[in-house]
């Protein structure tokens, strides 16, 4: 976190809140935060797949833009520089989702467009997030670039054709996560991009 620019909020239990952009303005403060969780995941995954007696399982990462409330909250027996609001929130929201996705790392469209549509993201789909008003789009870590191409069509088959997105959808790699995702869902009957995790 610190070496992409980032500033160590606070650590809660076994998760690490950083902010990019605060206290000094960062305008490539999206790249930054982006860059870094993907190398958190490359670093953390190495570490984890290079030591199975320890039992670790997989660090997750969630990444949101947009503005918050910045500073030290508190009072005169106690002070703690950190952030609030809904970008917060959601950045939090985006992080647990990945659990119901399988993915490492979930990042909204938001973060996605405001650090120019960085190469290494594919598009997922869209998630409703708890105590969020309306489904997000996410994009989540690159599994293979020549099988995400596929991918990325067949998520759009979902939509146009769901009649045959099943038959699609059981021709690609199912060691990916989105589609080991959608085609769960499909199996299911739910022929939709939009995953309800609220």
């Amino acid at each position: 976190i610190v070496a992409s620019g980032g500033t160590i909020d606070k650590i809660v239990g076994d998760s690490v809140h950083a902010l990019f952009g605060a206290p000094i303005g960062q305008a490539d403060a999206a790249e930054r935060a982006l860059e870094c969780a993907k190398e958190i995941v490359r670093v953390t995954e190495n570490f984890r797949t290079s030591r199975p007696d320890l039992g670790l399982g997989m660090t997750r990462v969630g990444a949101h833009f947009g503005p918050a409330l910045v500073g030290n909250f508190g009072g005169s027996l106690r002070l703690d520089y950190t952030a609030h609001g809904s970008t917060v929130n959601i950045t939090s929201r985006l992080e647990s989702a990945n659990t119901g996705l399988g993915t490492q790392a979930c990042i909204s469209e938001t973060i996605y467009l405001a650090a120019g549509m960085p190469a290494g993201w594919r598009w997922g789909g869209s998630v409703w997030l708890r105590g969020v008003q309306q489904p997000l789009s996410f994009f989540t870590l690159v599994h293979d670039a020549e099988k995400d191409r596929a991918t990325e069509g067949a998520l759009k088959t979902i939509e146009a054709y769901p009649s045959n997105s099943l038959d699609v959808f059981q021709k690609l790699d199912a060691a990916d996560p989105i589609v080991r995702l959608h085609l769960t869902r499909l199996s299911q009957g739910l022929c939709s991009t939009m995953i309800d995790l609220r």
